[in-house]
């Protein structure tokens, strides 16, 4: 069949001596239906996007019985009737076109290096029909057999469609081919046990995927390594399927470009290279993980999702089952690189593991930037080179929550905006949490975390937002640093083409720091001992109302801790610099400035520095000035 095109096997007539026929597909060449024929069935499909079924005749002769043996290749629709066997697959038997189906309790017995290929040059669908306790047997002719006695089952691309059903291959394979080799997307293996393979179980390649993957035994397994898959395969697993101790299912890079389930095959998959997920203009592609489920990544394997056309990641795990990102072959920090989302991606990570990843620092084991939104609670960050990196002015995080940091010495590096997202339930152990320099344009309001908060760069406060800062937060500057609310009067000017007419018309801001005497707002530099490191909080002429309350400032440098220009209206209170190389506070003429309990310590040169003023300043704006 075409890609898209669904078959749903089924006669309209049929002869009685042809009634062991009816599974057949449709998988002739195309055109108009041809006319029907009494030593044919009829059957039907359903085309892509049509809910109208419209009649096919094969043109492939119909056999059925019980052959004695099969060696040449054909094209035909056959059928190995239930009971019949032993068969003898004396040489490969190939069907190049057509299609088979063996029925409940048949026998195949292959001779040396026979096989069994399905689909290799034109459309062919297999069915294997056992049942329980009746099960289609495929195995060795020779009467003492060992594994790779015989080739095993090739299910090729015009295979597309085939499944099995209570299937017992055993002694297939070699060193370099698996038992059961499928490059045929759409495949369903059901009940099926493989034993004494040699080499891997189960290779899915190519385009090919298995479509369900339910109830399946491997056993006496000559490979670690018991499958072989695509990514979309990985989506087929529902669960029960039972694995050697110690074995493993390795996953091959790829697209994932559907909407599916990772079940949770009870055994590790291992991630051999970039995954990416990534749907189309039309859809996103959806990737959802079962809980429990545990994905170890070689050293240069990670996730992309939304890096080229939309993607969705849905992690949800539950206590006593999380899911586990991790390394498949160290136990260090940076042993393997991590999840990246980026503009087109939707995220969601609740009771997952993230450990021994983040190879790339300025990464992180998990990255996200652009566009994405994501939700991040209750997981689990150790031994990362680095932890989380979210950061980006379009990126929306809409929660970071009891989710725990050990091992890391950059725990979380984030944008301005979305700290104001992270909660105070977050515990860090000993990591800290580095902010990036940015702009905060949405209100923002900031908590006091466990962790020291390092502010790389300058921030700036504006578009009309308001950054609230909670009593007790600690926050270290690097040097250089400023903090600037609302814009200078010049900044007009200097936009960039791209940005919007919000952005353009409303520069103003506000900065509302709430300590209190108990828990006061701390402010140093990260060197602390060294006076002047970083620069000053400058409350521009453009911001709105603002207030500075029991704030302890050390090792600030610029004009002045807090500068306050014309224009800006503050209230300052019980604030303190120590080890500052200018004033507590400074402000301009035409400021609107109330203070109190200014203290300048430790060498800062004084409290507050008053203006002095031309003749046309307001002598009424002048008396309102200054400390209390």
């Amino acid at each position: 069949m075409v890609s898209g095109v669904r078959l749903a096997a089924a006669f309209a007539h049929a002869l009685p001596v042809l009634a062991a026929s009816a599974f057949l597909v449709a998988c002739g060449p195309q055109g108009p239906p041809v006319a029907v024929e009494a030593s044919h069935p009829m059957r039907t499909w359903i085309e892509a996007g049509s809910a109208t079924p419209r009649p096919y005749v094969s043109p492939y002769e119909a056999v059925a019985g019980c052959p004695e043996a099969l060696a040449s290749p054909e094209s035909v629709d056959r059928v190995i009737e239930r009971g019949c066997g032993p068969v003898r697959v004396t040489a490969d038997y190939r069907l190049d076109a057509g299609s088979l189906t063996i029925e409940p309790g048949a026998r195949l017995e292959f001779e040396a290096g026979a096989g069994l290929f399905v689909g290799f040059q034109d459309k062919a669908r297999l069915e294997l029909r056992g049942e329980e306790g009746a099960p289609v047997v495929l195995t060795a002719a020779d009467p003492e057999p060992k594994a790779g006695a015989w080739e095993g089952l090739r299910l090729f691309k015009g295979a597309a469609g085939s499944s099995l059903s209570h299937v017992e291959i055993e002694y297939a394979g070699d060193r370099e081919r698996s038992g059961l080799y499928v490059a045929a997307p759409d495949v369903s293996v059901e009940h099926t046990s493989l034993r004494a393979c040699a080499g891997t179980a189960v290779h899915v390649h190519g385009d090919g995927w298995l479509s369900r993957y339910h109830a399946n035994t491997l056993r006496e397994l000559s490979s670690p390594v018991a499958m072989l898959i695509t990514p979309d395969s990985a989506a087929g697993f529902a669960g029960e399927n039972s694995f050697p101790a110690g074995s493993r299912i390795h996953v091959l890079k790829g697209f994932f470009r559907r909407r599916g389930r990772w079940g949770n095959p009870g055994i590790p998959f291992i991630i051999t290279g970039v995954i990416d997920v990534a749907g189309d203009a039309e859809r996103a592609a959806v990737l959802e993980f079962e809980a429990g489920v545990e994905l170890r990544f070689k050293e240069n394997a990670y996730i992309n999702v939304g890096y080229y056309d939309p993607g969705e990641l849905i992690a949800v795990g539950r206590v006593d089952a999380p899911i586990t990102f991790t390394s498949a072959d160290a136990t260090q920090a940076g042993a393997w690189m991590g999840v990246k989302l980026w503009k087109r991606a939707v995220a969601r990570f609740d009771h997952v593991v993230f450990e021994h990843g983040g190879r790339e620092l300025d990464r992180g084991v998990l990255f996200a930037n652009g566009g994405a939104r994501l939700s991040v609670v209750h997981s689990t960050f150790r031994n990362n080179r680095a932890g989380a990196v979210l950061y980006g002015r379009d990126l929306f995080l809409e929660a970071f929550e009891n989710n725990t940091f050990a091992q890391h010495e950059r725990a979380l590096v984030i944008s301005p905006s979305n700290l104001g997202r992270v909660d105070a339930s977050n515990l860090f152990e000993g990591g800290r949490v580095e902010v990036k320099a940015g702009s905060i344009t949405r209100d923002t309001r900031w908590r006091p975390l466990e962790a020291p908060v390092e502010l790389l760069g300058d921030i700036l406060v504006t578009a009309g937002a308001t950054l609230t800062i909670e009593a007790g937060t600690r926050l270290r500057v690097r040097d250089g640093f400023y903090l600037d609310v609302g814009e200078e009067l010049g900044a007009l000017a200097r936009k960039r083409e791209d940005e919007d007419e919000h952005d353009i018309l409303d520069v103003s801001g506000s900065l509302v720091m709430q300590g209190t005497p108990e828990r006061p707002i701390t402010m140093t530099g990260v060197a602390a001992e060294r006076r002047g490191t970083w620069g000053s909080i400058v409350v521009h002429g453009s911001a709105r109302s603002c207030s500075i309350e029991h704030v302890n400032i050390e090792s600030a440098g610029g004009d002045a801790a807090i500068e306050v220009l014309a224009g800006a209206s503050a209230q300052i209170s019980h604030v303190s610099c120590a080890r500052c190389v200018s004033p507590t506070l400074k402000w301009s003429c035409n400021a609107n400035v109330r203070s109190e309990g200014l203290r300048a310590l430790e060498g800062t040169p004084a409290a507050a520095a008053s203006p002095t003023c031309s003749t046309g300043a307001s002598s009424r704006s002048l008396e309102r000035v200054g400390p209390q």
